[in-house]
């Protein structure tokens, strides 16, 4: 099965399926030694997939002050193992030189991540975030269920708004704030989009949390810090579980 084809539908005049060369990655993002690290050692390829142009669907550019929505790229990154994807997921979102969707490959898995750039100052070749990176969390797309379904549905491009490429981008983003939410809950909810934002923010901040104290308690430290560590985690659980029901 095709993701982009057979789920999405994406159309073949938009097809690019260019390589990307780390080394292109590693100049324009003008990384440290660490990020080129992090990108050789856990990427086995980047491509550019497909290019949204105003030449092959029409839609026209969106430019303001702060944003430049010329056109939208897909672009795929095969992962060699799933490790520090959001580390990457920034380094590429700063380093491209459009909006872009970045689909994280994993054997017969797929990550999705979105994320709206605006100009940093009075340069449009430096990025800094205007809204949060979202994701979808992994999914098997050889395994489809409803709430996978609908989301690819929502990712069509005919059921973008193309009024221009910035409308078009943010159901994208919106889309995959949906789904994240669908998933967690377990249900679809009827909260308003800036309010599920807020909320996955504050969960992504707890998951984090929990994980940097579940790193603690691998270390080699004694029985009664491993007991309040665990009675932390248990506490940003509770918080969660609270954050989720609010969705």
């Amino acid at each position: 099965m095709d993701l982009y084809k057979d789920l999405l539908n994406y159309p073949d005049e938009c097809l690019d399926n260019r390589k990307i060369h780390k080394t292109l990655i590693y100049e324009n993002g003008d990384l440290k030694t660490r990020d080129k690290k992090i990108i050789e050692q856990n990427i086995e390829l980047i491509t550019w997939k497909y290019a949204f142009t105003k030449e092959d669907l029409n839609i026209p550019f969106y430019v303001d002050e702060i944003r430049e929505y010329l056109e939208v790229e897909i672009v795929e990154i095969q992962l060699r193992k799933k490790q520090k994807i959001k580390r990457i997921a920034d380094i590429l979102f700063r380093t491209m030189p459009h909006p872009s969707l970045l689909f994280f490959r994993y054997k017969n898995e797929v990550n999705i991540y979105a994320a709206h750039v605006k100009k940093h100052g009075s340069d449009y070749s430096i990025f800094t975030y205007e809204e949060e990176m979202i994701k979808t969390g992994w999914i098997n797309f050889n395994q489809i269920n409803k709430k996978t379904e609908k989301l690819m549905n929502d990712l069509k491009l005919e059921n973008l708004n193309n009024m221009n490429f910035y409308t078009l981008y943010n159901d994208v983003y919106n889309a995959l704030i949906n789904y994240r939410s669908y998933i967690l809950k377990n249900e679809k909810t009827g909260t308003f989009i800036d309010e599920k934002k807020k909320i996955l923010k504050e969960i992504d901040e707890i998951e984090n949390n929990i994980k940097e104290l579940k790193t603690q308690i691998k270390k080699d430290i004694n029985f009664n810090e491993v007991v309040e560590l665990n009675i932390q985690i248990n506490e940003y659980e509770k918080e969660k579980v609270e954050l989720i029901n609010r969705l």
